[in-house]
């Protein structure tokens, strides 16, 4: 079942929970070994997930929907010539595809589609033996308008609070901090 998540975290939410998914099917972000021998490590992987775009559409006067685009970044780091860094590297391409591909994640959202995938290695990173993949999926979810009442319960629950200023007055929106 669906976590039941506040609308105001559901971001943040897919971006904790793609990662947690890959690490719990076995794609941990750390040293990449061969099952049964763990001296021998096959390469060093970080993956980070972020949602840097997406767009709104209206479907009632009180709902709308959030169409999301999910950025998987993946790093791989082998010191071996580059056909084996692609070797690698594609492996873990394609089971992070499969890892993610139709999963909700446990949120109320629709299931993840990949979309496309792009190398954005620099000359630097592959002299020392990086190679760096950004693979777009995307998913949705639905936005219901709230009142002015949850929509402050709702900052509160995420961390959002107003900071005092000087002399006692109410902080303007540029003093309210994340804490």
């Amino acid at each position: 079942m669906a976590e039941d998540n506040t609308q105001l975290e559901t971001l943040n939410l897919i971006q904790k929970a793609t990662i947690r998914r890959l690490e719990e099917k076995g794609l941990d972000v750390g040293k990449l070994a061969v099952r049964g021998q763990k001296s021998k490590t096959l390469a060093s992987l970080s993956a980070t997930a972020s949602i840097a775009d997406g767009e709104f559409k209206r479907l009632t006067n009180t709902a709308y929907k959030a169409q999301v685009n999910i950025y998987l970044v993946i790093k791989v780091t082998k010191r071996s010539d580059e056909e084996e860094r692609r070797e690698v590297m594609n492996r873990i391409l394609l089971s992070a595809l499969q890892i993610l591909d139709m999963q909700d994640l446990g949120l109320k959202i629709d299931p993840i589609a990949p979309v496309k995938f792009r190398e954005f290695t620099s000359e630097e990173e592959a002299q020392n033996g990086q190679m760096l993949y950004v693979v777009q999926f995307k998913t949705g979810f639905t936005l219901r308008k709230m009142t002015d009442d949850e929509i402050e319960t709702d900052l509160l629950k995420v961390g959002l609070t107003e900071q005092s200023a000087p002399g006692g007055e109410v902080s303007t929106g540029a003093e309210i901090t994340i804490s």
